[in-house]
């Protein structure tokens, strides 16, 4: 993606994403591939600065992340990053180091992803909570994930340099857009960010459901119908993502 027009949209997403009060705190994260501005031959990561409230979010606060290199990019040239150093004034000059070591994983081990999103919002991270958790084709946004939904059931602790997780989440979700972590929340992943963007809302809304009724009879859509509905919703998937995320482009473009 052309690197403006992706820094707009990743930006109007955290926002966007804050208004529907999905994040938490600082601590979540969504990223998406870019040229680089400063090396047209570069592709890139856009991450925010470990430390920025999502809803203050600008296209400039942006960092673009070589992986390769384990270096932000500069005018200047490449820029180590530092995840030894625990100071408040270099914490919140680089990305979160959980949130680096999960995305570059997920990128690396695939290369048709072009945007992650992982957020703890509130009814999915109730929902993997539960013992035995699933999806449930309990209602109509249920049905948008029937056939695009992973489950990672064992929580193994926060992704860093020393552990696997981010490789681990990466092999999991392959073949998928979206992945229930255990304990945790979503990772959603797709090639396009106004998806990852769409998706993340939309999963939220599914699990909220499932949780109001789950005491009660379920009524659960049929494998037929929840298959069918899945390929009606999914073959406007990035048109209606689209639109989605430009509704809120027009919201904030004059902050930017």
């Amino acid at each position: 993606m052309e690197n403006d027009t992706a820094r707009i949209e990743l930006a109007t997403a955290h926002r966007a994403l804050a208004l529907y009060n999905l994040n938490e705190g600082v601590n979540n994260h969504m990223t998406s591939k870019a040229m680089s501005r400063f090396d047209g031959t570069k592709e890139i990561i856009l991450m925010l600065p470990f430390g920025i409230q999502w809803s203050d979010a600008r296209p400039d606060d942006f960092l673009e992340i070589d992986s390769e290199n384990s270096s932000i990019v500069t005018s200047k040239g490449l820029v180590p990053l530092n995840f030894k150093s625990r100071t408040i004034e270099l914490l919140m000059l680089q990305p979160l180091d959980a949130a680096y070591y999960l995305h570059s994983q997920i990128y690396n081990h695939n290369s048709d992803i072009k945007a992650i999103s992982h957020t703890h919002s509130n009814s999915v991270s109730a929902l993997t909570s539960i013992k035995d958790f699933k999806l449930e084709m309990v209602h109509q946004n249920s049905c948008r994930f029937y056939a695009n939904v992973a489950y990672d059931r064992e929580y193994g602790g926060i992704a860093t340099s020393q552990s696997d997780e981010g490789a681990r989440m990466a092999k999991i979700i392959k073949g998928n857009e979206v992945l229930l972590l255990a304990n945790h929340g979503v990772i959603v992943a797709s090639k396009h960010l106004a998806v990852a963007f769409d998706h993340t809302y939309y999963i939220e809304r599914a699990a909220l459901v499932q949780l109001q009724i789950q005491n009660s009879s379920m009524n659960t859509i049929s494998d037929d119908v929840a298959e069918m509905t899945f390929n009606q919703l999914e073959n406007n998937k990035l048109a209606f993502a689209q639109v989605h995320l430009n509704s809120f482009i027009n919201k904030f473009q004059s902050d930017f």
